[in-house]
């Protein structure tokens, strides 16, 4: 589930709501974590190890981690937010 934050404003015929969704700070700090870790790894192997082939390999697995959270992000997103459409046009 992403995290929702938002706030509604009054006018004269009615509210309009207005809301931002992002990550969780622990999604947040797992995907920096690993970025981070990742390009450690890739820093070591192409400059220490000068193994090139590994490097690139961790550098890929950085990659496919942030695409793996950024489709699973997009996938919550659309579920919450046909929710609170759905919640929103009951009323």
């Amino acid at each position: 589930m992403p995290l929702l934050t938002g706030q509604v404003e009054g006018t004269r015929s009615g509210s309009i709501l207005f809301l931002k969704l992002g990550l969780l700070p622990s999604s947040q700090w797992y995907l920096w974590t690993s970025f981070v870790l990742c390009f450690i790894c890739a820093a070591v192997f192409t400059w220490i190890a000068e193994q090139y082939f590994a490097a690139a390999l961790a550098i890929l697995i950085a990659w496919f981690n942030y695409l793996i959270l950024l489709i699973n992000f997009k996938r919550k997103a659309n579920i919450t937010l046909d929710k609170i459409t759905e919640l929103v046009s009951e009323s």
